[in-house]
Formats: structure tokens, sequence, C-alpha cells
């Protein structure tokens, strides 16, 4: 952790509702309804691999999930989990959420990760068909 990037206070955060009916249908899989967790585990995991992303994704965490603008789900995560992401035109921005599909005893989902995504990779996960348009 480097000084230019210092670690936030860490606390657990709820997001908001995953959009369990559309998810389900843009996935073609059944998705339960429940809340998306950051946990603070998490947070460390993505600050300690994306440090310069992390404080700009953090303000749109909630907007990723409650209204992404694409989901997905790459080949070697089907079934475990998906993507969001949220484009932010006003930043210039793409902010991705890897989020676990499997739901929690309390019915809640989890974020695994975030950070920034080029225009270019989304290009290239929407024409493979590992995004689509949410």
């Amino acid at each position: 952790m480097t000084k230019d990037f210092p670690p936030p206070n860490f606390r657990p955060i709820v997001l908001g509702s995953l959009p369990h009916s559309r998810v389900g249908q843009a996935l073609n899989k059944i998705i339960t309804p429940g809340d998306v967790h950051f946990t603070i585990p998490a947070q460390k995991h993505a600050f300690k691999r994306h440090p310069e992303d992390f404080h700009t994704c953090l303000p749109y965490l909630s907007q990723v999930i409650c209204a992404p603008t694409y989901v997905g789900q790459a080949p070697q995560h089907a079934g475990k989990g998906m993507e969001a992401v949220l484009q932010v035109p006003s930043d210039g921005i793409n902010v991705l959420v890897a989020i676990t599909l499997a739901s929690s005893n309390n019915g809640g989902y989890y974020v695994k990760s975030t950070y920034l995504v080029d225009n270019n990779k989304i290009y290239n996960r929407l024409r493979r068909g590992f995004l689509i348009k949410f």
C-alpha cells in the first residue's frame, strides 16, 4: 500500500438489492432476491489488487449493483459469479464489480472485487458474449 493510495477506513457496506429477476433473465439463471454486501476482507482485497481504482469505484458501487449498464459471466466463472459494469460517461470510466452468485445463509450476495475496465475490454467481452447490455 503506497502513500499515494492510503487505505480507507474499511467498514461493511450493503450496496443494495440485486435486481434478481432481470439479472436471472439476462444470465438465464434463477437468481433469488438478496442484498449485495461488500465485506471488509473483500474491500481489503480490492484495495490491495487495485489501489489506484478503489477510491474511484467506491462512490459508484451501489449504482453498479442496482442499475448496471452491462451484466455477464466469463466462462471460467459460470455458475459461481457474475460481473456488473456501470459506464459513467461524465467521468469517462467503467466500474466493474465482481459478485458471487451463491446466495449466503442470510440470502445475500457478496462482492469479490471492484476495479475500472477500459472500453476495449468491454467491447471484447460484449463481442464474445461474456457481457450483455442490461
